[in-house]
């Protein structure tokens, strides 16, 4: 689609970005007594399904699809939504497969799949069940394959996650160039830099070994694999130490304060990034930017509605709150 076809997708985002939650909106949220008067004000603005009881999980899985509709509904361009939907698919693959594993067990597991895949989950579940995998996407045929024979005949859950998790972000990296769309380049090089990051300090910790690394890790422009890896071996003071010497000086202050204020900096860094595009007007990043933002505004709309279930500290709470686009 040329540039110019998304002045109306803008026209439209632009009208829906009076809708976002502000800092305000979460803050009356926040000062909420309880659950349940969460619900009541959520309903005021029009939040998920709610003409009946229902689980936050539920509430929120129903704002995650108004959203994605609305951004399959002004985005056609298939190498863009392909960015989005990569993470989908390979969950759904990946809780496939170990459902599959567990009745080969004679064991019963209940799995979540999601929505917003490029297949539905349904057709990702047969292809497996049935041996089928070139109905799959190329992305997901091969190594779907490999990693759901590995767990037949090894039988470690982990081992098939750490596979899958590293083919995906793999497969994201590639999409995300070949949309050609300078927003995506640079989301996707993020979201692989800080899995990276983040890989590589739970290693350190855990003290997984070079094989683990080898796997685990993938190749990305702004942080260099082999240099990541021995660092991490060395401890986790190597490792803040190299991370100070990158682009992501001030991930690795965060790192070293906890690992929860270093999820923070990554996720106020994405948002900042989508700050940056609103003035493109004529191009389809104000409306990446839009769905991303409703993403995070969701994401935290939960966070709160889990702390007042739970009843925990208004502060401990407010802790966890990320930077919002509006």
């Amino acid at each position: 689609m040329a540039d110019t076809m998304y002045y109306y997708a803008v026209a439209r985002i632009r009208v829906k970005e009076l809708s976002l939650l502000s800092v305000s909106s979460l803050e009356q949220l926040l000062a909420c007594k309880d659950y349940e008067e969460c619900l009541r004000l959520l309903k005021e603005r029009g939040f998920g399904k709610l003409s009946t009881e229902k689980e936050a999980e539920d509430i929120m899985e129903a704002e995650y699809q108004k959203a994605y509709q609305l951004f399959t509904e002004l985005v056609k361009d298939e190498t863009v939504l392909r960015v989005f939907q990569i993470p989908y698919d390979f969950h759904n693959a990946k809780v496939a497969i170990k459902l599959i594993y567990a009745e080969s067990k004679g064991r019963v597991e209940e799995q979540a799949f999601l929505e917003r895949g490029s297949l539905p989950f349904q057709e990702v579940l047969k292809s497996i069940r049935e041996g089928k995998f070139e109905i799959l996407p190329p992305m997901l045929a091969d190594c779907v394959k490999k990693a759901y024979e590995d767990l037949l005949h090894t039988g470690d859950g982990q081992l098939c996650d750490v596979f899958l998790d590293a083919a995906c972000l793999t497969a994201l990296s590639r999409a995300g160039k070949e949309s050609k769309v300078e927003l995506l380049l640079n989301y996707t090089e993020k979201k692989l830099a800080f899995a990276n990051m983040t890989i590589a300090y739970r290693a350190c910790k855990a003290k997984k070994s070079q094989e683990f690394y080898e796997i685990a890790l993938v190749p990305c422009e702004t942080l260099s694999k082999r240099e990541l890896i021995t660092a991490a071996k060395k401890g986790e003071e190597e490792l803040i130490s190299y991370l100070q010497k990158t682009v992501y000086t001030e991930g690795a202050r965060s790192l070293k304060l906890s690992y929860a204020a270093f999820e923070l900096w990554c996720d106020n860094e994405i948002m900042q990034m989508l700050k940056g595009v609103k003035h493109l007007s004529y191009t389809v990043a104000p409306v990446v930017a839009y769905y991303l933002a409703r993403e995070t505004e969701i994401k935290m709309v939960k966070l709160i509605l889990s702390g007042k279930r739970n009843s925990l500290p208004e502060q401990l709470i407010r802790e966890r709150m990320r930077t919002l686009y509006v």
